[in-house]
């Protein structure tokens, strides 16, 4: 086929045009020109979809990845902010804002310069930052408020810090107005409730520990002007009702101590004289007034858990106004007969006991007349009745300070007089003021004798523990002296000055506080009752060369001596007994007296048995002494030559020896080994461990036998013959020889 060449002009447009002008006569593959026309025409435009097509979705692409990375950096960079707290989230929405400005100028600077492209971003990018702003926004928020929260906290604190240092009534005040501005600040946007709410809980916490404080430290003064402040800058008035309470109380308490310290200087030792003075001094001094202030306080703060229900039972922690002035005055000392307000107005009235509000004391009744009330107003005591309030009396408290407490639909809580009309007031605790004085004397004079007694406890415990000092301070004098070679009757004279009338001379039962009782010349002598008994003697000895000691032990060990003859006789060593006792443990520590001869040299000499002396040493000593006790009584106080001590730790060891051959627990205490099994068998040790058997020594009274390698079972050593017979060694124990 031929293929024809283009001499003609041939106009083939650009693609993406719509007109293609091809001129020629003749078409290629010998067709006629309009027909090639439309096949490249066709072609190119197959040309450009495919183009089309391909650019569409790069820019697509582009703008998949746009959205993708835009999202991520906004993501990173928001849980940054999310992250930070308080003072530190100031400021996260314009942070926010600028990265978002900046990261959305970078993005749609990187994507293809088209229309719908970079419109479609800004769509997508708007939505982001919208969502974005606003989480951070509330997070910015929700810690710009706990960092608010957190520096009022820290402002009150430093306020509180600083209100017991405030050197008048004026400077704590302003202290506690920098508190109220600082509270209005953070939470002034929540409205007058919640600023309230708020200054009553941080002002309770700050004001009471430092009211506690002027209370402990008896700054009475400033306790009432910080309580007076804190009610008047909205202190939760129960908290305030009972710091009140309780500094009264304080106040009470100092004068009520003041009168017992007065009363025992007058009368000491005397506790009968000094309680008559007590009571004298109260019933001197009562006042009625500040008794009826002291009674309602008290009455009053029992009650602030109560709510209100007009008629409510006070057993369910319901009152009302009635209910709550007729039990407060009754338990003050009065006697309000009705619980119904009007009632009580008028039987006080009938009782000549109405006052204006000008002459109104705490414990009076304040009298209102509450508009809108369903009550009608009579004036004629006959017509009350549920419908009718006498004189239209429909509200009463009680005036206490300046202000009325009454209970009313928020609970028991103190109002101004004026916040109704007032009809009057009325006296219910006058007239019983003998009442209140016996009653307030009675409670006074019940904690007065209380403290007396408190005292007299603590004095004795106070003499006590110097007795005690004391006591220790002669031992270690004791001691001294015995460590130092000295005698101990040179320091009695010493030890005696140090008993002072005012220590409880001996009462505590202390050895040395005892000793110390008798007059220098018998103490000194030891003249003062009896010797110890020559068994005695031989068991302190006994006991002192048992075991090492130290000095304090030594003491200590005179002491349960004494203690456990107490208990014995009913009566302790005597002064005599005890330096005696005090003397050989002198000697014992000098190596003089009883304890010169050389009983070390004599066992020495007389070359006894190593395990003999190993197993009973200790009591080759006791029977040495013993012998020893006994030649000095025999021969006039004279010690035994070194032959005479060889002849006694002979005789000593006869006697150990003996029991070591003739009882179990004597050959026990031995080694155990061949040469025990010797003694006291008919057959060898190794002629039992070839019959599987083997033996070790438990404690001081077992054996713990083996058989064929295996624990078998713990014997008693009295049991061993016996527990071997069982297995058919018979006659292995030799019998015991007869003396």
């Amino acid at each position: 086929m031929k293929l024809n060449a283009y001499t003609d002009n041939v106009n083939l447009n650009t693609i993406g045009n719509a007109h293609y002008n091809v001129q020629h006569k003749e078409g290629v593959y010998g067709q006629s020109a309009p027909s090639l026309t439309g096949v490249i025409g066709n072609a190119l435009s197959t040309i450009a979809q495919v183009q089309e097509q391909k650019f569409d979705e790069q820019n697509k692409l582009a703008l998949m990845n746009a959205k993708s990375d835009y999202q991520r950096k906004m993501n990173e960079f928001k849980t940054n902010l999310l992250l930070t707290k308080e003072a530190g989230a100031v400021g996260s929405t314009d942070a926010l804002q600028k990265f978002q400005q900046e990261l959305r100028k970078e993005t749609v600077a990187q994507l293809p310069q088209y229309e719908h492209v970079v419109g479609a971003f800004d769509v997508f990018a708007n939505d982001v930052d919208s969502k974005d702003h606003e989480e951070v926004y509330k997070h910015q928020a929700k810690e710009y408020d706990a960092y608010k929260k957190t520096s009022l906290k820290a402002s009150n604190q430093v306020i509180g810090d600083s209100l017991y240092h405030a050197n008048t009534p004026e400077d704590a005040e302003n202290l506690v107005k920098e508190m109220y501005a600082n509270t209005v600040l953070v939470y002034g946007n929540q409205g007058e409730g919640k600023v309230a709410t708020e200054m009553t809980a941080s002002l309770t916490k700050i004001m009471t520990p430092v009211i506690n404080q002027a209370m402990q430290d008896k700054d009475y003064e400033k306790a009432y002007s910080m309580i007076e402040i804190g009610r008047k800058y909205g202190m939760d008035e129960g908290s305030a009702l009972k710091l009140l309470v309780d500094t009264n109380e304080h106040v009470v308490t100092e004068d009520l101590d003041k009168i017992v310290d007065a009363a025992m200087a007058r009368f000491p030792n005397d506790k009968e004289r000094q309680r008559a003075m007590i009571d004298e001094i109260l019933a001197k001094n009562s006042s009625t007034e500040v008794d009826n202030t002291n009674n309602v306080m008290k009455v009053i703060s029992s009650q602030l858990n109560l709510q209100y229900k007009l008629g409510g039972n006070r057993a369910d922690g319901f009152s009302d106004c009635g209910d709550f002035t007729q039990f407060t005055i009754n338990k003050s000392g009065g006697n309000l007969e009705s619980r119904e307000a009007d009632r009580q107005y008028l039987q006080l009235e009938q009782e000549g006991k109405i006052v204006p509000l000008s002459q109104a004391k705490n414990g009076d009744l304040v009298f209102w007349h509450v508009p809108g009330s369903r009550w009608e107003t009579t004036n004629d005591p006959n017509a009350i009745d549920p419908d009718h309030a006498y004189k239209g009396i429909t509200h009463v408290g009680i005036y206490m300070n300046g202000e009325v407490y009454q209970m009313g639909e928020t609970g028991l809580k103190p109002i101004p007089a004026d916040t109704y009309e007032v009809v009057g007031c009325g006296r219910a605790l006058d007239g019983n003021s003998s009442l209140i004085k016996e009653r307030t004397n009675k409670e006074y004079r019940e904690k007065a004798y209380k403290m007396l007694d408190d005292k007299y406890t603590k004095k004795e415990n106070d003499f006590r523990t110097k007795d005690t000092q004391t006591e220790r301070m002669m031992k270690d004098i004791v001691n001294n002296t015995i460590v130092n070679g000295g005698s101990i009757a040179s320091i009695i004279p010493q030890l005696k000055s140090m008993v002072t009338p005012d220590l409880m001379g001996g009462k505590s039962g202390s050895l040395l506080a005892r000793l110390m009782k008798g007059s220098d010349e018998e103490t000194a002598t030891g003249s003062k009752g009896s010797s110890l008994a020559p068994q005695q003697k031989r068991m302190f000895i006994s006991t002192l060369l048992k075991g090492a000691r130290d000095h304090q032990g030594y003491m200590k060990l005179i002491d349960e001596i004494d203690k456990e003859t107490r208990i014995a006789t009913g009566q302790g060593l005597s002064i005599k007994q005890q330096m005696e006792m005090m003397q050989l443990v002198e000697d014992r520590e000098n190596g003089t007296g009883i304890f010169k001869v050389d009983i070390e040299g004599a066992i020495a000499d007389s070359k006894i048995e190593p395990r003999i002396l190993k197993a009973f040493k200790p009591q080759i000593y006791d029977l040495v002494i013993e012998q020893v006790l006994d030649y000095r009584q025999e021969h006039g106080g004279d010690t035994p030559n070194h032959s005479t001590l060889k002849e006694m730790v002979r005789k000593a060891t006869e006697e150990k020896n003996i029991e070591l051959t003739d009882t179990p627990r004597g050959i026990f205490q031995g080694v155990f080994n061949s040469e025990y099994i010797n003694k006291i068998s008919n057959i060898s040790l190794a002629e039992l461990r070839a019959e599987g058997f083997d033996f070790k020594k438990v404690g001081n009274d077992y054996v713990r036998v083996y058989r064929n390698g295996v624990h078998d079972t713990d014997v008693h050593i009295s049991k061993l013959e016996e527990y071997l017979q069982d297995y058919g060694f018979r006659g292995l124990i030799k019998p015991k020889e007869k003396k």
